[in-house]
């Protein structure tokens, strides 16, 4: 497509990608437009982006169910929790994905599972839930204010997409190591996805869908699939009655509205605006903000907008920039799907090879990287790109806050330092300026 088809494209879906104006009556024909939409928005390349997100997704569970039995809440509590984060985040893929017809992915922070499970060790859990209701709080009051947005303004786009950059690349990586791990099921999984750019008879069809189908094939016919490990049971969230305390208050509820806000959305934010959209900062903070007060009605830590999940979705490979909004949706049932059936995660995670999980997800975001490759180090705010970049691929922690929001801060002190000019060279659609939003140009939708 060329640069002026490009632009006509975007210029043609600038409408349904801008928030809808204020309002119950223009909200609720935007989610019925959308939804009427959504069955032809929906491509095979959707599908297998979808699929591969989901399973990607499955292996945080994990987390929190090791969290959970670390911190010896009962199974019932446990199960609970996990049917909790995935339902709420299924819900807020589906609402603000119709809402602004942006692949949006709703999801649950995943350093904050660690913060809370370690507090869960010297603090009761009534306790600990009482800091998911204030942090939920404080979320809508920074969501509502808009100090979000007017912070996320400031930032130029090449230092959040350098600190994205390095947020991912482990995941990229986790190609190759999938690869050693399982050579025949993993070789296998790329040849194909590769093959579908170059053979004639597979171009047609998306390269993430290719190698999906050829890596569950070959997991089962290699006999490292075990798909009698599938098990059906019913996930019962419980509601919790929260307690308050200064010690838990003091320790938990800034560095979770910090995950949510420093380390997780901003991921998030600056996925979507890297493929084209110009997210709606101040109301997906809100949404997170409401989501993790839904959340801690059940005994569920904080909600957010997700990182990975949603650059995997937002990508090439999702079909054209009007319709990736389908995907997330999707995920979204995906994801609900799974929370209702919580006490079946760790058998789905036992169906196929962890293996063959990484090197699908590290595949999926081949794509994307690239693009946050080109716009981190394209053009101005080179330092700031690149160390933003080497902070969030270090794994720093300070002070409880995981490294992403260090690689911001890092990313800005070397830009203000040593590249003034480029500050002083921001236009109203430049890095930094309108949002934090510069559009991104279309590309082909394989991936």
């Amino acid at each position: 497509m060329s640069e002026p088809d490009e632009a006509a494209g975007l210029a043609a879906i600038a409408p349904p990608l801008q928030a809808v104006p204020g309002g119950p009556a223009p909200v609720l024909r935007a989610l019925a437009r959308n939804l009427g939409d959504l069955p032809r928005a929906l491509a095979p390349g959707g599908v297998a982006s979808a699929v591969v997100a989901w399973l990607w997704s499955l292996s945080p569970l994990l987390i929190t169910l090791a969290a959970a039995q670390q911190a010896g809440l009962s199974e019932a509590r446990a199960i609970s929790w996990i049917a909790t984060v995935q339902i709420t985040g299924g819900a807020l893929s589906i609402v603000l994905s119709l809402r602004y017809r942006q692949p949006i992915v709703g999801a649950f922070t995943i350093p904050g599972v660690v913060l809370v499970g370690t507090a869960l060790r010297h603090l009761p859990f009534e306790e600990v839930v009482g800091t998911y209701w204030l942090a939920g709080a404080v979320l809508v009051l920074l969501g509502v204010s808009g100090l979000v947005e007017r912070v996320t303004a400031r930032l130029p786009l090449p230092i959040m997409m350098g600190m994205v950059a390095g947020v991912l690349l482990p995941f990229v990586g986790a190609i190759v190591r999938g690869v050693q791990q399982a050579p025949a099921v993993g070789g296998l999984t790329v040849a194909a996805f590769f093959a579908a750019w170059v053979v004639p008879g597979l171009r047609r069809l998306p390269p993430v869908l290719v190698a999906l189908v050829t890596g569950l094939v070959s997991a089962t016919v290699l006999g490292q699939a075990d798909w009698g490990a599938l098990t059906v049971a019913i996930g019962q969230p419980q509601a919790v009655v929260p307690a308050f305390s200064v010690a838990a208050a003091a320790e938990l509820v800034v560095p979770l509205v910090l995950m949510v806000v420093g380390v997780q959305n901003v991921q998030g934010i600056a996925a979507l605006t890297a493929s084209g959209y110009r997210p709606p900062v101040s109301s997906l903070t809100t949404a997170s903000g409401v989501g993790s007060l839904a959340s801690a009605l059940f005994g569920a830590h904080s909600a957010c907008i997700a990182g990975p999940s949603t650059a995997i979705v937002a990508g090439p490979a999702s079909g054209p920039l009007d319709r990736r909004y389908a995907v997330s949706v999707l995920l979204g049932v995906l994801w609900i799907a799974t929370g209702l059936l919580a006490p079946a995660v760790t058998a789905v995670t036992r169906l196929v090879p962890r293996a063959l999980v990484d090197v699908l997800g590290g595949l999926a975001l081949l794509g994307p990287m690239a693009q946050f490759f080109q716009q981190a180090f394209g053009g101005r705010f080179l330092v700031g790109a690149l160390v933003a970049f080497l902070v969030a691929t270090s794994g720093l922690v300070v002070l409880r806050i995981a490294a992403p929001f260090w690689a911001l801060v890092a990313g800005m002190c070397a830009s203000l330092l040593v590249e003034r000019s480029d500050f002083a060279a921001l236009g109203p659609t430049s890095p930094g300026a309108d949002g934090g939003y510069r559009r991104a140009s279309a590309r082909s939708s394989r991936g």
